[in-house]
């Protein structure tokens, strides 16, 4: 689904922060992301949703080269991924009904399917009881909640996921792991960036490690 072939990605503070870098990860994987803040795994996972270009080097997705692609191509691309990613952006002062199903709206779906598919994917996240509410009046947690709602309601064929569970309640914490798993067992592709040491959500999973200062040490747990 996904390969890296060559890339190269520069900052002015991390002139080498990925050189030469290949992966490639298979239609219906799992694959942990775990290294410390600054070693990449935003960086990796931005460029994996097109909203990112490589510095050099090239970046396929089902066979595509993601970014010869026009803005709009890699928009409509985008619409078959879920990104969970944190401090979401919301219509504050629109229902979280109205949010989840937005990016329904734009794909073009009947209002009756977007409003079924954005009331289970509430449900799905412990918020179909508030779905009347605005976001504005959501707490943290309940924020990101609703960030996964509205990343899954689309039936994505990849889930992008960043580094934003840690705190949560265990409970929590089971019910999105339980959530993303019945979505991989459908064969969806799941990626998950984590801190070292951290809980993962799939311990079991192929795991990337990356480091820092020294990036391009990468090792892979497969």
């Amino acid at each position: 689904m996904i390969e890296f072939k060559e890339v190269f990605k520069r900052y002015p503070a991390h002139p080498n922060l990925f050189e030469n870098f290949s992966l490639t990860l298979g239609a219906g994987e799992w694959l942990n992301l775990v290294g410390p803040p600054g070693s990449g795994k935003s960086t990796l996972l931005r460029m994996m949703a097109g909203l990112e270009k490589p510095g050099s080097g090239t970046l396929t997705f089902n066979g595509q080269n993601l970014y010869r692609l026009r803005a709009t191509a890699r928009s409509r691309l985008r619409q078959r991924m879920g990104l969970i990613f944190p401090d979401p952006t919301f219509l504050e002062e629109h229902s979280l009904l109205d949010n989840v199903a937005l990016p329904l709206d734009i794909q073009g779906l009947p209002r009756k399917e977007r409003s079924t598919r954005a009331q289970n994917a509430l449900q799905r996240v412990g918020l179909g009881n508030q779905s009347s509410l605005t976001a504005r009046q959501l707490s943290q947690n309940a924020r990101q909640r609703l960030m996964v709602a509205r990343a899954i309601s689309g039936y994505p064929v990849l889930l992008l996921v960043d580094d934003f569970y840690h705190g949560w309640p265990q409970e929590q914490r089971q019910l999105l792991e339980n959530l993303l798993g019945s979505f991989h067992q459908g064969g969806v592709t799941v990626v998950i960036a984590g801190l070292p040491g951290g809980n993962l959500l799939s311990p079991k999973a192929r795991t990337l490690t990356l480091s820092v200062p020294a990036p391009h040490r990468i090792g892979d747990d497969a």
